[in-house]
């Protein structure tokens, strides 16, 4: 039924007292509804039940031995929808097959559904093969949208991911002229398309329940059944599917807009979705030139804290630039510059080190000095070389990229601010505090100018600021910046982001200069928590909170807690950093101040 108006003279009088009518309908239409009926939502199983009917079927026939563990993720896999659970459970106990191997196979692209869910394990006689019941109102949204866009609107959207997707995608550029250039492999000719078509072919899509468009789910209007969208990969012709995944990869990038911000969370949509992608048809993305959005997913996933998925991205995106496009590519070079900048991120710096050094030589001979690739490899390595303690060595590079953007972009160019606050670092780091000052003023001011006063760049230019007049003892200028910046991050990143755990020690290690110790305290303590869940407890920022909460110890008089923190802060730093590291210097003094606050011998003697 795909027309409500013809059932108007079969429903019964309203409030009649002869009893109840169900008719039950996949249509989503206003018009059933109204004159008292109500509709009931019939929804998936939930976890726990789709759980309890697989364990209860194969308890029923005394195979509960293919039970391992899996059943969870397998009923996940398949989304919980009661059709496909009963194919599946009866696919188990015909081939006597466990829960992890058949999820194994149902995740193996290789095989299509008619294979996994065959015609043959309907043993609760729902009467269609999966596909046929998933895509059975096709022809008719098909009939009712406009242009023909059902159908290539639908393709799309399995390609993306199934727990929702942004509504501006379909109000982008890419979208608009992809499916109005469409060929007779498409269903329908060519013709203007505009956003109002798609939204008119969503809604239709929603309506005969092929998809689910709910406006309330600001950034993830369009939802759709996994298997639904598996049903639709499996029946889109081949010669379509590289234009199809270079359309949505060019949509993503469109609407993704730089850098975190207030829109951190559309940001995690993005990334959900290029994921599902990437899975769906990676292949296509790779294929000539690598797409622009895998380049840009691996930046939002550093930018966002991510590390251990951007390490996996980049490593990826590295080997296949390597074999696609060869060892001295450009594509492959900047690959490089990121793996390395995420291992610096990771605390992996002799790993950074040796990657930079080996991108930055690659850069200089293929591409030559001036290069901007070579000027963002070369501040890269300087990050390194600082994080190693070699600030010598960082400082040259530093005033080579510097001098480098000064020359190519010019004294206010947002680049060239970048240099001039990398170099204020190293000289905080040498001590050169009096220097670092005029530069930190100088890119404050700049970027309030140029990109407005909540711009994270300019929060995280205030930050600098405050830990340079920190570093010459103006702790009550630096106090105000430091509040500032923290909430500033909390808004824009939210409180459990690792830039928002920096504010929060930053502005700790203030109060602890100006004697605050008991508000010293309460932020360090959740610095040192958070920094041990989201880097682990071996990174060095964990233990630089380490450290830095046992000196807070101490200013209270509290040694026994500080000896174990200060100890386990020499032993890290020892480990990852060496001897003679001035971070690994200033550990050891902490634990021999430690060790004299409680009368112990000095643990060097």
């Amino acid at each position: 039924m795909t027309d409500p108006g013809r059932l108007a003279p079969w429903w019964p009088a309203v409030h009649s007292g002869a009893g109840w009518v169900l008719a039950t309908s996949r249509l989503k239409d206003g018009r059933l509804t109204g004159q008292g009926r109500r509709k009931v939502d019939i929804d998936v199983y939930s976890p726990a039940e789709a759980i309890a009917y697989i364990e209860d079927r194969l308890a029923a026939d005394a195979l509960t031995h293919l039970l391992d563990g899996s059943q969870e993720l397998l009923a996940e896999e398949l989304g919980f929808l009661p059709l496909a659970l009963g194919h599946a459970v009866a696919y188990l106990i015909s081939q006597q097959m466990t829960c992890a191997d058949y999820l194994a196979l149902l995740q193996d692209r290789e095989r299509n559904l008619a294979e996994i869910l065959p015609d043959w394990a309907d043993t609760e006689n729902y009467g269609r093969q999966v596909t046929a019941a998933l895509l059975l109102s096709l022809a008719a949204a098909e009939a009712d949208s406009p242009r023909g866009l059902a159908l290539p609107v639908l393709r799309l959207t399995a390609l993306l991911d199934p727990a929702g997707q942004p509504a501006t995608l379909w109000e982008s550029y890419p979208v608009l002229s992809r499916l109005a250039e469409r060929d007779e492999n498409e269903h329908g000719p060519s013709e203007p398309v505009s956003a109002v078509h798609l939204r008119q072919s969503l809604q239709i899509l929603n309506r005969y329940a092929l998809i689910t468009y709910d406006s309330k789910s600001t950034g993830q209007e369009i939802r759709i059944h996994a298997l639904t969208a598996r049903a639709v990969q499996e029946n889109t012709p081949h010669t379509l599917q590289y234009h199809l995944a270079r359309t949505a990869a060019d949509a993503l990038l469109a609407i993704w807009s730089d850098g975190p911000g207030p829109g951190h969370e559309s940001s995690a949509v993005l990334r959900a979705n290029t994921v599902t992608l990437v899975r769906h048809a990676g292949q296509h993305l790779w294929e000539g030139e690598p797409h622009r959005l895998l380049f840009h997913a691996g930046r939002s996933m550093v930018s966002s804290g991510l590390f251990q998925s951007a390490l996996a991205h980049w490593k990826e995106l590295l080997a296949v630039t390597e074999e696609t496009r060869g060892p001295e590519h450009p594509d492959t070079l900047n690959a490089r510059t990121a793996l390395a900048y995420t291992y610096d991120l990771l605390g992996h710096y002799d790993k950074a080190q040796l990657l930079g050094e080996q991108n930055l030589a690659d850069f200089i001979r293929l591409h030559g000095a001036d290069d901007a690739g070579t000027d963002t490899a070369r501040a890269f390595l300087a990050l390194t070389y600082c994080h190693l303690g070699e600030y010598g060595t960082a400082l040259r590079l530093e005033e080579q990229v510097l001098a480098a953007r000064i020359r190519v972009y010019g004294d206010d160019h947002l680049e060239t601010h970048w240099a001039r606050a990398n170099l204020a670092v190293t000289y905080n780091q040498l001590g050169r505090h009096h220097d670092a000052l005029p530069q930190c003023e100088h890119v404050l001011a700049a970027r309030i100018r140029t990109l407005g006063e909540d711009h994270p760049d300019t929060h995280l230019a205030r930050s600098n600021l405050a830990a340079t007049y920190r570093n010459l003892g103006c702790h009550n200028e630096a106090l105000p910046l430091c509040e500032q910046v923290l909430t500033d991050y909390i808004r824009i990143h939210g409180a459990d982001h690792l830039d928002t755990h920096l504010a929060r020690a930053n502005l700790a290690g203030t109060y602890r200069q100006l004697g605050r110790h008991h508000e010293a305290l309460l932020l360090e303590e959740r610095v040192l928590a958070a920094r041990i869940r989201l880097l682990g407890d071996d990174h060095p920022d964990t233990h630089r909170a380490r450290a830095n909460l046992a000196a807070t110890y101490n200013d209270l008089g509290r040694h026994q807690d500080a000896l174990p923190l200060a100890d386990r802060a020499l032993a890290g730093r020892l480990c990852l950093l060496g001897e003679d590291h001035p971070h690994t210097v200033r550990a050891r003094a902490l634990l021999a101040a430690t060790h004299r606050f409680l009368g112990l011998s000095d643990p060097e003697a």
